[in-house]
């Protein structure tokens, strides 16, 4: 695991309620396929819920279901109960919702953090925008801690990163008057467009030494 034992149990202790619903809604609805029999537990005992959700992180960082059951010493079957159990969890879990900030001062917030790492001082991004295969098409945008704010997974693995932005609710969020604190904006790479809240790199800049040393910085 690259995720800390103290991060574990914070993740953890964060989604337990709704995971604890997710699971108890799971068997309350599961239709009983022998009637008048008393339900044994497994032989390694009650499958615990830490337990579930190591599983399912394994899972979601690429670990085969098969080498998990082995892992964790559970069925095959509750390998894939138990990331159905997290993924139901962590859906309904306010606290893990991503979403960009509204407040203007928390923008600023963010800003400022790039600032600090900017060579330049740039002062003005709000984040970074880029896409990703994961293996379908992501749009993200992170701020300066590299923490996701905003995500979009709309489109496919074939789509440019121009054509998944502009069919995203993130560029209509990012359109809307006065959603960015007044002189911000969002910094993204040459896949996509320049316009007042998307900052991106000159294209054919040889010769220009002003706009060469803009994008320089602007990659930082």
């Amino acid at each position: 695991f690259f995720l800390s034992l103290q991060n574990f149990f914070k993740l953890y202790n964060t989604i337990e309620p709704a995971l604890l619903a997710a699971i108890h809604s799971n068997t309350a609805t599961e239709p009983t396929r022998v009637k008048n029999i008393k339900k044994i537990h497994p032989i390694n005992g009650v499958i615990q819920n830490t337990v579930r959700l190591a599983c399912a992180i394994r899972f979601w960082a690429g670990a085969d279901p098969y080498d998990l059951s082995c892992m964790f010493g559970i069925a095959y079957s509750q390998v894939f109960e138990s990331i159905n159990y997290c993924l139901q969890a962590v859906s309904k879990t306010d606290a893990l919702r991503i979403k960009y900030p509204e407040d203007h001062e928390v923008q600023k917030e963010i800003a400022e953090g790039f600032k600090q790492k900017s060579s330049a001082g740039f002062d003005c991004c709000g984040g970074g925008l880029d896409g990703l295969l994961v293996p379908t098409f992501l749009q993200a945008i992170c701020d300066h801690k590299r923490r996701f704010l905003a995500i979009s997974i709309l489109y496919g693995a074939a789509s440019s990163d121009l054509l998944a932005f502009e069919g995203s609710p993130l560029r209509v969020m990012l359109e809307k008057e006065g959603f960015l604190a007044p002189g911000l904006c969002i910094f993204g790479d040459n896949a996509y467009v320049n316009r007042e809240f998307l900052a991106t790199p000159y294209p054919n800049v040889s010769g220009n030494k002003e706009k060469d040393a803009y994008n320089f910085f602007h990659s930082q």
